[in-house]
């Protein structure tokens, strides 16, 4: 969930109880048309109710939880707006900045200057070269970005419910899903394709459909396994990359980084052993 500071400012006028559109607008000083617009994209994103000339906060759980966070604490709106939502969603577990800008796709110097306003307001910790959510201070603010993370793990206009949502951003998404979709194949659904036949429970798709590039595949692969910490993955992927890896070298993400170590010999942890790699690649012909 991304939201613009206008979209917030306009939360935080509406639960501070104005919530004529009249009255809205002269408070965000701008026109009537665009405060309409703001207005109903703040319902599209299910954190409003609208009538004809009046709004009211949506009674979801993540609208009470997002207006009242912004009530106590008006500040934090700068940081929430634009990526920082997303960007905030990641630290919920530890991350690099190098591997923030793998799973979202931003520039280095967006995610530095809302990690640089997050610690000013003490909303994330620095450690180890890793920043995280600080929820001694800031619990609030963890658990709501624990709700819309649930949220958005299944659900999405795009895709059918019951589906896995691997990736999104407002171009592409990467899913799974047991039924046929009007999508494109993608991740380890066309690794059949590169000379890795699989049996698999789930197909994974990739919106919007196009033909898509053996790089992009690889990509799609490594995004699944960052978020579904399955052992079987790793090796697969393992799999296509030695057997393509002139191709694939130029690929940056923290799962192909630590295979590369496990194949200089390296045991890691949730990972599969260089043995157990070698075994499955007997099965397919793959020299490792």
């Amino acid at each position: 969930m991304e939201l613009s500071q206008t979209e917030l400012k306009a939360l935080l006028i509406i639960a501070g109880g104005e919530t004529d559109i009249k009255q809205i607008t002269a408070r965000l000083k701008i026109g009537i048309k665009q405060a309409y617009r703001v207005c109903k994209r703040l319902e599209q994103k299910g954190l409003l109710e609208r009538g004809r000339k009046a709004a009211s906060l949506s009674k979801s759980p993540i609208a009470v939880m997002l207006s009242n966070l912004i009530s106590e604490n008006p500040k934090i709106i700068s940081l929430l707006s634009d990526s920082g939502i997303p960007i905030l969603i990641l630290l919920l577990t530890p991350k690099s900045t190098a591997e923030i800008a793998s799973e979202t796709g931003l520039k280095k110097s967006i995610i530095y200057r809302k990690l640089k306003q997050a610690l000013n307001i003490s909303a994330v910790r620095k450690e180890n070269k890793k920043y995280a959510v600080n929820d001694k201070v800031w619990l609030k603010l963890k658990e709501l970005l624990f709700a819309i993370n649930q949220k958005e793990e299944t659900i999405d206009s795009r895709v059918p419910l019951g589906s896995i949502i691997y990736f999104k951003n407002k171009k592409e998404i990467v899913f799974s899903n047991k039924a046929k979709i009007g999508a494109s194949f993608t991740a380890f659904s066309r690794y059949a394709d590169y000379g890795i036949k699989l049996l698999l429970p789930i197909n994974f798709y990739y919106l919007p459909k196009k033909k898509l590039s053996l790089k992009e595949i690889f990509l799609h692969s490594l995004w699944v396994a960052n978020k579904i910490k399955d052992a079987r993955h790793i090796i697969y992927i393992a799999l296509l990359y030695i057997s393509h890896k002139k191709q694939l070298s130029a690929i940056n993400h923290p799962v192909l980084d630590n295979i590369k170590i496990i194949f200089k010999g390296a045991k890691i942890e949730e990972y599969p052993s260089l043995d157990e790699i070698k075994e499955k690649a007997e099965i397919y012909d793959i020299k490792i």
